[in-house]
């Protein structure tokens, strides 16, 4: 009789809970579909097919039935994939559908390369890029410390640098260093952007305090001096 592998049974019984697992997902995803998570690909797939002329080509050599299989299931992949990123704002679409079609390539995009501009879309207009932030951020440094106000920065910008001031020593790095540790922490500013999350927000100098001397008249003047030299001698 052979003998059982345990390993290889344990490994047998983790495969089959992915595989339940995954067919639970689908289905769930499929019981919370609704019928405007359905038109809504159902409308983006009429535009792509406007906007991508060789759609077809990706069909060529399939029968008619097989043809509509694949294209049902391209469009179920799409619906799974814009419920699991929350994509559903017509802004956002709009905007990948303007990248898009600024693109020579006559075939639909990936559902991964369109959710990215989806996902760009909702960079608010005028943020800088990297390089852009990072000149702001080395002309800031090198005002007196008493002229840097946080709020003239832009927020990107201002995010970015908080975040850094936790990394010791930043300031003091090598170029090369300096700009590679920026552009890295600036990329998780612009994905916070990305996924709609909000910035820190600089904080506004504090209004100076000014002192307010009460002159004093020439007996009080003279009043306290006296007191000043009895301590003295005391």
């Amino acid at each position: 009789m052979e003998k059982i592998n345990h390993n290889q049974v344990l490994t047998g019984l983790s495969q089959l809970k992915t595989i339940i697992s995954k067919a639970d997902a689908i289905e769930e995803a499929k019981a919370n579909e609704s019928s405007a998570d359905r038109d809504l690909i159902s409308g983006i797939f009429v535009r792509l097919q406007s906007a991508c002329p060789a759609w077809k080509q990706s069909l060529a050599g399939l029968g008619q039935d097989e043809a509509q299989q694949v294209f049902n299931q391209a469009k179920r992949d799409w619906l799974n994939a814009f419920m699991e990123n929350q994509i559903n704002d017509m802004r956002l679409i709009n905007y990948a559908f303007s990248r898009l079609l600024a693109t020579p390539n006559p075939f639909m995009p990936t559902v991964g390369e369109f959710i990215a501009w989806c996902r760009e879309g909702a960079i608010p207009e005028g943020t800088k890029n990297t390089l852009q932030a990072y000149k702001e951020v080395c002309a800031y440094q090198c005002l007196p410390r008493e002229k840097r106000i946080p709020s003239t920065l832009s927020q990107e910008t201002w995010h970015t640098l908080s975040n850094l001031g936790d990394l010791a020593g930043w300031r003091h790095m090598e170029k090369m260093k300096h700009k590679k540790y920026w552009d890295e922490e600036f990329e998780v500013t612009i994905e916070k952007l990305r996924n709609g999350e909000p910035l820190d927000i600089a904080p506004e100098p504090r209004a100076a305090i000014e002192r307010i001397k009460t002159p004093l008249d020439k007996e009080n003047a003279i009043s306290q001096l006296r007191a000043m030299r009895e301590s003295i001698k005391l």
